[in-house]
């Protein structure tokens, strides 16, 4: 059945939010059909089919690929799966044929991974700023080129890509289209729209959000949640700039900024669960120590861990942080499953679809699932506005309870006034009456 149809009937079957445990669980089944692979189209009507695939291996400064050691290769690759801890430059070498070169050609590359470059029989279509380290993050970034004579010609075409990466970081080419330009733009469309623009736009939202609730907390220091919610947020900012920045300043290195974005996660994480149990007016004081420990100890290691050994620790402290946030999803919806306030519900809804999204991403970031499209940072934001209007709302709900309490002992004292002079007049009138 087509990922379309499933997608119809999923959506057909949720509830009018009657049944809000019935309509959780079919609101995580629309979510695992969008994350499906399927959810994003990478053929396109007409597609040229590539004749061969093929890497090699070279050194930092080659100019050129070597002529051997080329290996058949698909795409999306990562070569650290194919040459474990190696750091460098890999050729991608990719031929087609075209009968006719007369009529243009559109072509469509996803990513690379970290920087690179790229030409067609020679000609070069662009490169990145920086090749070696500091390299420039081309990893969330779709490019698109029309093709035609004289860059193209009858016969058999060549298109040589030139990949700068590092073993951690799932270094390698992603999926490249080549076909009648209205399909391969529309596929670049698509693929900037989810890599780019998205992100920056949550980007503005998440910024919003920490500044407005970071002030609201500094004037109500006694509003502990808006605190670690400010918190989390300011996190997730600095965490989602992987998403968006392609150099790694103020960072010499990519090693470092790699390590910062870790740590910006794990302070996320931590701060989220420092919400939930705010949020639900409890205190785990043995608990929340521990949280502390691990948050110190998991950052000592992260900047002690030489390169080497930096990719298995990112996957560790990803991993470990990533089901430390899906429990704090499970402490809010336990610690409120009995609740009937609007409030609760909403979050148990947007904790639901973030569980979802993380484990996707989870299984992606460690190389389970193909590709580099990861969900949390655009779920997760609903996640946060969610959240968002939930205090919002909180705190209207409280000013509004001042505001009445306010108005009625306004109204009490006024009442009283009004007795206490009622109550003098009559004795005033019983004193002229007795003398």
């Amino acid at each position: 059945m087509p990922h379309s149809q499933h997608l119809q009937e999923a959506v057909g079957q949720i509830p009018d939010g009657s049944d809000f445990r019935g309509a959780v669980a079919r609101l995580l089944a629309l979510i695992f059909l969008l994350l499906a692979p399927g959810g994003i189209a990478l053929g396109a009507d007409g597609a040229v089919p590539f004749k061969t695939i093929e890497a090699v291996r070279s050194g930092w400064d080659a100019a050129a690929p070597p002529a051997a050691g080329w290996t058949s290769v698909t795409l999306p690759d990562d070569w650290a799966t194919r040459w474990p801890g190696f750091d460098g430059v890999v050729w991608y070498r990719l031929t087609f044929d075209r009968p006719d070169a007369a009529e243009p050609l559109g072509l469509a590359l996803n990513y690379w991974t970290l920087a690179g470059s790229i030409s067609v029989n020679g000609a070069e279509l662009g490169r990145d700023e920086f090749l070696v380290e500091p390299l420039t993050r081309s990893w969330n970034v779709p490019r698109y080129w029309q093709l035609a004579s004289p860059v193209l010609h009858a016969g058999t075409n060549t298109l040589l890509i030139r990949v700068s990466g590092l073993a951690p970081y799932q270094p390698g080419l992603g999926p490249v289209l080549i076909g009648p330009p209205s399909a391969t733009r529309a596929h670049f469309v698509q693929q900037f729209w989810i890599r780019r623009e998205l992100p920056v736009f949550y980007l503005g939202v998440t910024a919003a959000l920490g500044t407005f609730f970071f002030v609201v907390w500094l004037l109500r220091r006694s509003l502990k949640a808006y605190g670690w919610f400010a918190l989390m947020t300011i996190a997730w900012f600095c965490y989602s700039l992987n998403f968006v920045v392609t150099s790694p300043w103020p960072f010499g290195a990519t090693d470092t900024w790699q390590r910062f974005i870790m740590l910006s996660f794990m302070v996320m994480a931590a701060a989220f669960v420092l919400f939930v149990i705010r949020f639900a007016e409890r205190r785990f004081p043995r608990g929340e120590a521990v949280l502390w420990a691990a948050l110190a100890i998991g950052a000592a290691a992260l900047f002690a861990t030489p390169h080497s050994q930096l990719g298995p620790m990112l996957n560790l402290l990803a991993l470990f942080w990533s089901l430390l946030y899906i429990g704090a999803c499970f402490l809010s919806i336990g610690l409120t499953w009995r609740s009937n306030r609007l409030d609760h519900i909403v979050l148990h809804i947007v904790n639901a679809l973030t569980i979802v999204a993380i484990l996707h991403d989870l299984m992606t970031y460690l190389g389970i699932l193909l590709g580099n499209v990861y969900y949390v940072t655009l779920t997760s934001h609903f996640q946060m506005v969610g959240m968002a209007l939930v205090l919002a709302w909180n705190f209207v709900a409280n000013m509004r309870r001042i505001e009445g309490f306010n108005d009625e002992l306004t109204a009490k004292i006024e009442t009283a006034r009004e007795e206490l002079a009622l109550t003098l007049h009559q004795q005033h009138e019983v004193i002229l009456a007795n003398t």
